[in-house]
């Protein structure tokens, strides 16, 4: 990246990550070239940073579209 304004977050697969021995701290993040996804360290293992819950419904969404443009105008 050029310029000063970049963040290069560590990368490798799922081979590379940290051994069990020498466990990263909590909030250690970084790229599964594996899964095309990133991952975080929760203490015990590297789990998917945008979470594991599944997709809300389309009713859930239109309550919480609801609420914000209640809150938010």
């Amino acid at each position: 990246m050029a310029g000063t304004f970049g963040v290069v977050v560590p990368y490798g697969t799922t081979a590379q990550q940290p051994e069990d021995s020498t466990p990263p701290q909590i909030g250690d993040t970084r790229w599964n070239t594996d899964d095309s996804q990133l991952e975080t360290w929760d203490g015990t293992q590297y789990v998917v940073s945008t979470g594991t819950q599944s997709a809300i419904t389309q009713n859930e969404f239109d309550d919480l579209l609801l609420e914000y443009t209640i809150i938010f105008g």
